[in-house]
């Protein structure tokens, strides 16, 4: 059975050891609990109930340890490269595995003292979490790159308008040059409401006198209109 050590009991710890244990290895987790998770409040996971952060980590704990995973509350002083694999030292002893899985947050003195390669402020890793030294791997805060903005679209590009700055400007028409004409609401038989804007309304008109083969005009949007109906006479 292989044995992998991690280090770092955070969420990011917790969720190794959740898998490499389900897995069928033999997986022990070296923290001292003092991970910022406790400062947290998570919500609006779907399937999950609001939680605050020192609960979550109960929960990932006990789902750990269900698994068969160990937890050590104590802390790791230095981990070293040996010919079996790699030492992890605590105050109370040294202990050998064959992996290493390190979540140790924002700094990680634990992967400079390997010679884990570095670009900038985070740790090089692979798509798997594997490091540039064979049998390290290295999760969490010190594998994402910070003060880069994650977006697709290059720093030069203008970003799109706002939807309050939409809002604020004028309404136009398709063309984009004029203002939209006004919107008449009329009301059916049936009672319910019909909202069609003069130009539309104009253009009906023209496809009714074409039907009827009369002449077509459309009348300007400022003239006065009435609207024909049942037993109705044109005014004047």
């Amino acid at each position: 059975m292989t044995t992998i050590g991690i280090v770092g009991d955070g969420p990011g710890g917790l969720s190794a050891a959740l898998f490499l244990a389900k897995a069928g290895h033999e997986v022990t987790v070296y923290g001292a609990d003092g991970t910022v998770m406790h400062y947290a409040y998570l919500h609006n996971y779907l399937g999950a109930p609001d939680v605050s952060g020192s609960d979550f980590q109960q929960r990932a704990r006990e789902q750990a340890e269900a698994q068969g995973a160990t937890i050590v509350a104590t802390e790791v002083s230095a981990v070293a490269a040996t010919a079996d694999g790699f030492a992890v030292m605590t105050e109370s002893g040294t202990t050998t595995v064959d992996h290493l899985v390190l979540s140790e947050g924002k700094s990680a003195p634990l992967a400079e003292s390997l010679g884990l390669a570095v670009d900038g402020e985070r740790i090089v890793v692979d798509r798997d979490g594997r490091s540039s030294v064979e049998g390290v791997y290295v999760v969490g805060r010190s594998v994402r790159r910070r003060g880069v903005r994650r977006s697709s679209r290059p720093a030069t590009e203008p970003r799109p308008p706002s939807t309050s700055s939409l809002a604020s400007r004028a309404p136009t028409s398709r063309t984009g040059t004029h203002p939209r004409r006004p919107t008449e609401r009329t009301r059916r038989r049936d009672g319910s409401v019909r909202a069609t804007s003069s130009r539309r309304r104009a253009g009906l008109r023209s496809d009714a006198r074409r039907r009827r083969g009369g002449p077509v005009a459309r009348t300007p949007p400022d003239r006065p209109r009435w609207r024909r109906t049942r037993g109705s006479t044109a005014p004047g």
